[in-house]
């Protein structure tokens, strides 16, 4: 997810930066099909003309979700040959303290050739963002016309309220929400169910979706999300009340 806003941004088409332009009607899910369908459109040519150069700070270093993150990341960009990855992984660790070291070295090791961060978590990119914001290399939303000026672009994964509002403020490009209002909402919904000796499914998918300053909002501080008809539920209860 998180990869495919990195590709809109820097050429590509979507919601963010310099490519053509989506129109997204208010309610659409930016999920993993939105993304894959509009790279599907692209021929080889196409994708070889988006290019970028950028760093990686992963979780814990050989982690279960920090190899599956960077594993999916690598993925989508394998399709973006333009798309390079200097140097290899540093590990944040998920820490904010750690992630900022890891971007003081990014930065330091790259002084003019780099043009994003993704971040596998937020609380390192948070730490990325204050480092690049304290050397004057933050990309910011309010540049503009001036993608690819040698400021660097922060992208993440999780959302929470503090980088919601910074991606409000066009600090960070993008972010992946992986659903935490989402699992407490239904969450809910499926124990009232599961109590009242109702059917829930087995699993379900929160369709984890981008974040970008248009749509912050709706993700903080009042999530969007599906009305749950508790009425029918009550109606369909098979226990006492």
């Amino acid at each position: 997810m998180s990869a495919y806003s990195v590709v809109d941004y820097f050429g590509g088409p979507g919601v963010l930066g310099t490519g053509e332009k989506v129109d997204v009607e208010p309610g659409t899910y930016l999920d993993l099909k939105f993304w894959e369908d509009l790279a599907s459109k692209l021929s080889a040519e196409d994708k070889a003309k988006i290019k970028a150069r950028g760093a990686i700070i992963e979780g814990v270093a050989g982690g279960f979700f920090s190899t599956a993150r960077l594993n999916g990341f690598r993925k989508v960009l394998e399709q973006f040959p333009g798309i390079e990855i200097v140097g290899g992984t540093c590990a944040g660790d998920w820490n904010r303290e750690k992630g900022t070291r890891c971007a003081e070295d990014i930065l330091q090791g790259n002084q003019d050739d780099l043009d994003f961060i993704w971040a596998a978590s937020n609380e390192m990119g948070l730490g990325a963002m204050l480092v690049a914001g304290a050397q004057n290399r933050l990309e910011t939303t309010q540049d503009g016309a001036e993608i690819g000026n040698k400021k660097v672009a922060i992208f993440t994964n999780d959302v929470t309220p503090e980088s919601v509002d910074r991606i409000a403020e066009g600090k960070m490009i993008a972010e992946t929400t992986h659903g935490f209002a989402d699992w407490g909402w239904f969450g809910t919904k499926f124990a009232v169910e599961l109590a009242c000796g109702l059917e829930v499914p087995k699993t379900f998918d929160i369709r984890p979706r981008s974040v970008y300053e248009a749509n912050a909002r709706n993700f903080y501080p009042e999530p969007k999300l599906e009305s749950i008809d508790w009425k029918a539920i009550r109606a369909n209860c098979k226990k006492a009340d």
